[in-house]
C-alpha cells in the first residue's frame, strides 16, 4: 500500500536522514574492505618471501658476523701497511734514473671468511668438518707464503686461525657419520655450501 506525502518513509525528512546515514555507512565500510583487501594482496606477495632461518643458518651468520668484526680490526693494520707500501715504492722510483719495466711479479692472497663460515655451519659430519680443515690448512699455507712475498699481512693469517678453531669448536658437536648422507642422493647442504 503506498501513502502519499509526508508519512511515506522515504519522503520522510527523518527518515530520508536515516537512509543517507545508512548509505555512507555501507559506502565506507565498502572502502574499508578494498583498502584491507588491497592490503593483505600486497603484503601477502611481501609474506611469501620470509623464510624461517634453521638453527645452522644463524650458526653461520654469527660465526660470519664474528669473523668480519676480526677482519675490521685487521683492516686498519692492512690500510697503514699499503700506506706505508705506496711511500716507499714513491721513494724508490724517485730514486732511479732509468725507467726500465719490472720483472716482478705481484699479487694479493685471501681468504674467503664467508664461504667457509657456510662449510663448517652446513657440515653434518666430523668427515665433512675435516674437508673443510684440510681446506683451511691449505689456506693457511697459503697465507704465510703470502706474507713471505708481501702479498697479505697479519690479518689474513688470524682470519683463517681463527676459522680453524672453530671448525675444531664445531667437530665436537657432530655426530662421527651422518645418516643423511648415505640418504641423500643428489647434493646436500654442505655441498651446496662448497659451491656457492
Amino acid at each position: 500500500m503506498y501513502i502519499s506525502g509526508q508519512n511515506n518513509i522515504y519522503r520522510n525528512p527523518v527518515n530520508k536522514k536515516f537512509f543517507d546515514i545508512k548509505r555512507l555507512e555501507k559506502a565506507e565500510k565498502e572502502e574499508k574492505e578494498s583498502r584491507a583487501e588491497t592490503t593483505e594482496k600486497m603484503y601477502s606477495v611481501l609474506r611469501e618471501d620470509v623464510r624461517e632461518i634453521s638453527p645452522e643458518g644463524r650458526l653461520a651468520a654469527v660465526l660470519e658476523q664474528e669473523a668480519r668484526e676480526q677482519a675490521d680490526s685487521g683492516i686498519e693494520a692492512r690500510e697503514k701497511q699499503s700506506a706505508s707500501k705506496e711511500q716507499e715504492e714513491t721513494e724508490i722510483a724517485e730514486k732511479q734514473d732509468d725507467p726500465e719495466v719490472s720483472e716482478e711479479q705481484g699479487g694479493k692472497v685471501a681468504v674467503n671468511v664467508g664461504k667457509r663460515m657456510r662449510q663448517i655451519a652446513a657440515a653434518k659430519s666430523r668427515g665433512q668438518l675435516q674437508q673443510v680443515l684440510s681446506l683451511l690448512q691449505k689456506d693457511l699455507s697459503d697465507c704465510k707464503a703470502g706474507l713471505e712475498k708481501g702479498w697479505c699481512d697479519e690479518s689474513e693469517i688470524a682470519k683463517v686461525e681463527a676459522l680453524i678453531s672453530k671448525a675444531e669448536a664445531r667437530m665436537s658437536q657432530v655426530p662421527q657419520e651422518s645418516g643423511q648422507e648415505k640418504e641423500q642422493g643428489g647434493l646436500d647442504e654442505f655441498a651446496m655450501a662448497s659451491l656457492m
